[in-house]
């Protein structure tokens, strides 16, 4: 279900020439580099959806890249379809753009600390491996590349989002589910362990392992450190705006020269936080009710006593991911009408994680308060999945 969000009528842009010229000042407003509509070529269509469509393609620079383009159909009479696309922009383009630059600099010096503690052979055995996951060059954020406007008719003004190209196997609830981490069990399921009925009947037991589960919870932990760095809400964490990269096989080993080491599943699985189309910043989105049943947090559904959207939101939305990749399976269509029946189910997962893995689930206790000012920002979010990484 997709997420939503009420915002008040925006003021119309009767022609086309206007549209354009509102997009051009929206675009050298928020700094985000506009990008000539002839350089781009179009290929085929990806998704579609009620915003418009999505096509792989090419854009032709100082050489071609490799990029996806979402496209989208602007009203003539309407120019609330414009705002919202040029908000979305910008919060992409902000957390792509700024994130994860101070947190390498905060990487780089724990990394002179391990080493100097460590040994500097040894850590730089480690490093080959963990800077896959780490390094600045593999943001968890979907990269903007730039926006284009196009008109092919008259009455069908066009607006472009370049981004990155990813080659995907599936977003997080397909992992999540997908057959490799499930295994047909047909006796009695052991304790602490995770289960389910299947449609036939039969127990299927979840499979994932445990440093599986933290690398992916940590990547998501950064995504939001990503976007909080960039001074953006993304508003709708969940696990279909969640991408997971094509898989790494092998890498050069540092300490023996030319020979392929295996890099572990783990560190192999990469993600991609995509969809800032509910995104901005704090002020952008003041006010907003957004998010999406099961995932949105209580003051995203409502303005309540505590407060509205912050980034704090962000951390209860991430939370419910998380505790649904050490689940295995939470909801497929949660009821939006039984937000009290949703919460009483979390709690009562929260309390079975508690039996299998205490310190998960006393952080994510943490991440699903009620009180946002008690749940713990992304950077400490992050910290906590390794030290518990760690402690393993």
């Amino acid at each position: 279900m997709s997420g939503m969000k009420r915002k008040l009528p925006q003021q119309t842009l009767p022609t086309s020439t206007e549209i354009q010229s509102a997009f051009t000042s929206l675009s050298t407003l928020i700094s985000v580099p506009q990008i000539n509509y002839p350089a781009l070529t179009f290929g085929p269509l990806l998704g579609s959806g009620g915003f418009g469509t999505v096509n792989s393609g090419t854009w032709s620079s100082s050489s071609k890249i490799d990029v996806a383009i979402k496209t989208v159909n602007l009203s003539l009479e309407d120019g609330s379809t414009l705002k919202d696309f040029m908000e979305e922009v910008k919060a992409a383009w902000l957390s792509g753009k700024r994130g994860g630059e101070k947190e390498k600099e905060e990487e780089e010096e724990e990394e002179k600390g391990r080493v100097e503690e460590k040994g500097e052979e040894k850590e730089e055995e480690k490093k080959g491996s963990e800077t896959l996951i780490t390094s600045n060059n593999d943001s968890t954020i979907c990269r903007t590349y730039g926006i284009s406007f196009s008109v092919l008719h008259t009455s069908k003004p066009r607006v472009h989002l370049v981004m990155e190209k990813l080659s995907v196997t599936g977003d997080l609830h397909d992992t999540i589910q997908s057959s490799e981490y499930w295994e047909y069990k047909p006796d009695r399921i052991r304790p602490k362990t995770y289960a389910c009925l299947d449609s036939d009947g039969d127990y299927m037991l979840y499979t994932m392992s445990r440093s599986m589960k933290i690398s992916l919870a940590t990547q998501i932990a950064r995504s939001l450190r990503e976007c909080k760095e960039g001074g953006v809400l993304h508003n709708d964490i969940k696990p279909g705006n969640i991408l997971l990269l094509e898989k790494r096989g092998t890498t050069t080993s540092k300490k023996k020269k030319g020979k392929k080491k295996k890099i572990p599943e783990p560190e192999r699985c990469r993600i991609k936080l995509i969809d800032f189309g509910l995104g901005g910043t704090p002020e952008d989105t003041e006010g907003y009710s957004c998010g999406t049943p099961g995932y949105r947090a209580p003051e995203a559904l409502k303005v309540t006593e505590y407060g509205q959207t912050s980034y704090k939101s962000d951390i209860f939305s991430a939370g419910i991911c998380i505790l649904e990749i050490w689940m295995g399976r939470l909801w497929d269509d949660p009821d939006e009408d039984d937000e009290v029946k949703m919460r009483r189910f979390v709690v009562d997962c929260l309390r079975r994680l508690e039996k299998n893995d205490p310190p998960v689930a006393t952080l994510l206790r943490r991440c699903l308060t009620k009180e946002p000012t008690l749940r713990p920002s992304a950077k400490e979010l992050q910290k906590e999945l390794i030290k518990i990484r760690k402690n393993s």
